[in-house]
């Protein structure tokens, strides 16, 4: 019996690429992707990540990113649907619960249509979350659990001053 191994090195080429292009995905109270964000770090292509907040908008941070999707259900394959190429601001007309994204080359522009032909890979809720501090630095921290609720009603109504007092004495994430 002959053991073909393209087949795995293929495979294992495409995992490592793909976990080399994890990107945040970064949901904003705000239509144009300011202000404070609730985030799924370092989440792989194709992973749906679920924000417990309604969001006005949705941006990819990091490189490799070919299409950036906001979902107006809270999974990643149905229900209403936009995306924009690269990592430019997504702003559906709708509120967006979920967000994933693709390679280079993968998808482009579309409009709000029903998704229903495939099921992303793993779902995964929000686990940071961030603003521009008084310095004009971007800040990420780590969602703790006790403050997860407290943290969300913040970003649903937009108050970065709460978010900034609920930060107060959490470790910075490392960039």
């Amino acid at each position: 019996m002959k053991f073909a191994a393209a087949p795995f090195v293929a495979l294992a080429v495409l995992l490592a690429a793909q976990e080399a292009f994890a990107v945040d995905l970064r949901f904003h109270s705000a239509n144009n992707c300011s202000g404070g964000f609730s985030v799924c770090t370092s989440i792989p292509a194709g992973n749906c990540c679920v924000n417990g907040t309604p969001a006005g908008s949705v941006q990819a941070v990091g490189s490799g990113v070919g299409t950036t999707y906001a979902y107006g259900t809270q999974a990643c394959h149905v229900g209403p649907v936009f995306s924009k190429a690269g990592t430019v601001c997504v702003k559906p007309s709708f509120a967006s619960f979920a967000s994933s994204w693709s390679t280079s080359g993968s998808g482009g522009n579309r409009r709000r249509q029903d998704v229903t032909d495939e099921a992303p890979g793993p779902c995964v809720d929000v686990d940071s979350f961030g603003f521009t501090d008084d310095s004009g630095k971007v800040v990420v921290y780590k969602i703790p659990e006790d403050r997860r609720a407290s943290i969300l009603s913040a970003l649903g109504d937009g108050d970065d001053e709460a978010l900034k007092a609920i930060a107060a004495g959490l470790p910075e994430n490392d960039a």
